[in-house]
């Protein structure tokens, strides 16, 4: 859980009555009556009106309502989600498109209104466990996509690409870590269009101000980003935002939904390109109209950010992993990595298998000291931490030994869920050569 409250994903929402009075009337007539109630939805972006109504005679609509002036982007994507939802098939757990407004610079849109609510925060299991499921029915209701769409792999290659825009812009404020690894997370990052090729409509923006709760069914609200490609791109987008908002950690969630089949190298990639794309744009200007959207982008990076390891499924939020071998190493006999293992499960409550381990002794040799003993008819290895003294004081053969001789292997918020160090490839999920 995070103790830190992120921020809300809210913006600057039009109310009701501050519509022109022409676009209320033109809506009255479209829901069927005179508006009486309109309560006023925060979540999201749109600097629009997005508000459920009621009106005198007991008919309920959701709108949503926007005018070119607010933002010349937000009436493209009322009309891109108009278009996706109209065509959705009854089953899927959409609300319905009940009508459409498109005149004098105001575009509106009316749904069917879903008595609901978002996800509690922090995050409940119960809402979580809906949430799953829902998510894998949708996915089966939308494969094949009913719809014509652009591709997923083409939204990776054309829009998030966010660490090939650092490196062009020469963006030369960004962490140390980032400037070492640019390169690679270039790299990286190129290689997602290819991983997320797929046959499935995907929302493509899933997230808690994205979902409504009505009982025991939950329904995607928000289309105008959908794309074709592989399910595994939402839950690799959601489970991050879902640990930023109190949820639990991102790799506990992936492991909940079950991605059998999926390889680790593609996840890592969608990280990386997830990733340059919250960094990239939580450090522009905020788009006319929505102030709010970069600090959130911001705290996304971050969620993702605390994510550190070998193994980016079980990350632990605060602390380096190379740092918990050494705590629970520090002080005691020379251990095996199995053992370290289970001690830093049972320390940090944190899992990293064995192999992770060996890697992480093997990279600092002149931290990690490897002792072979016989133990009946096999020899194993074990490793004893080599304590190091203050900086500049002699170590037990004589030589100076710094306090800290090993490079620290991340840091800065755009560390991401990858490890890989300054000489080495990019790593998978698991360590394994990318």
């Amino acid at each position: 859980m995070s103790s830190t409250k992120p921020p809300p994903a809210e913006g600057v929402r039009v109310h009701w009555e501050q519509l022109p009075h022409s676009v209320r009337i033109a809506i009255e007539e479209r829901i069927g009556g005179t508006v009486a109630e309109a309560a006023t939805q925060p979540g999201g972006f749109s600097p629009g009106l997005a508000a459920r109504v009621r009106t005198t005679d007991g008919r309920r609509c959701f709108v949503k309502a926007v005018s070119e002036q607010a933002n010349p982007d937000t009436p493209r994507m009322h009309r891109r989600e108009a278009e996706v939802v109209a065509a959705l098939p009854s089953e899927a757990p959409v609300p319905r498109l009940l009508w459409t407004y498109d005149e004098n610079g105001w575009v509106a849109l009316g749904f069917e209104d879903v008595e609901g609510h978002t996800p509690n925060q922090p995050w409940r299991d119960d809402d979580l466990r809906l949430v799953v499921e829902g998510l894998h029915r949708l996915h089966e209701v939308l494969t094949p996509s009913p719809i014509d769409s652009e591709s997923a792999s083409n939204a990776l290659a054309t829009l998030l690409k966010g660490w090939d825009e650092l490196k062009a812009t020469h963006a030369d404020d960004l962490d140390d870590w980032s400037i070492r690894n640019l390169d690679r997370l270039v790299e990286l990052e190129a290689r997602a269009p290819a991983a997320v090729e797929g046959d499935t409509l995907l929302n493509f923006d899933v997230r808690a101000d994205n979902l409504l709760i009505a009982k025991d069914k939950v329904f995607f609200v928000d289309w105008p980003w959908a794309r074709v490609g592989a399910p595994f791109v939402e839950w690799v987008a959601l489970a991050p935002s879902v640990q930023m908002q109190g949820g639990p950690k991102a790799g506990e969630l992936l492991e909940t939904a079950g991605l059998p089949g999926i390889d680790e190298a593609a996840i890592d990639a969608v990280i990386a390109s997830i990733t340059g794309y919250f960094l990239a744009h939580s450090r522009r200007p905020p788009p006319p109209g929505i102030p709010t959207v970069r600090a959130f982008q911001a705290a996304h990076l971050a969620s993702r950010a605390n994510r550190v390891g070998l193994d980016s499924r079980q990350m632990h939020p605060d602390e380096q992993l190379e740092e918990l071998v050494i705590s629970v190493m520090r002080g005691k006999r020379p251990m095996t990595a199995s053992e370290i293992a289970r001690a830093v499960l049972l320390h940090a409550e944190v899992r990293i298998d064995e192999r992770s381990v060996v890697a992480i002794l093997h990279s600092h040799p002149k931290r990690f000291a490897r002792k072979r003993r016989g133990r009946f008819f096999q020899r194993s290895t074990r490793w004893q931490l080599v304590e190091a003294g203050p900086a500049d004081e002699p170590g037990t053969a004589g030589a100076r030994v710094p306090a800290r001789p090993y490079p620290p292997t991340l840091s800065g918020a755009a560390a991401a869920d990858l490890t890989f160090r300054e000489d080495d490839p990019p790593a998978s999920a698991m360590g394994r050569t990318a």
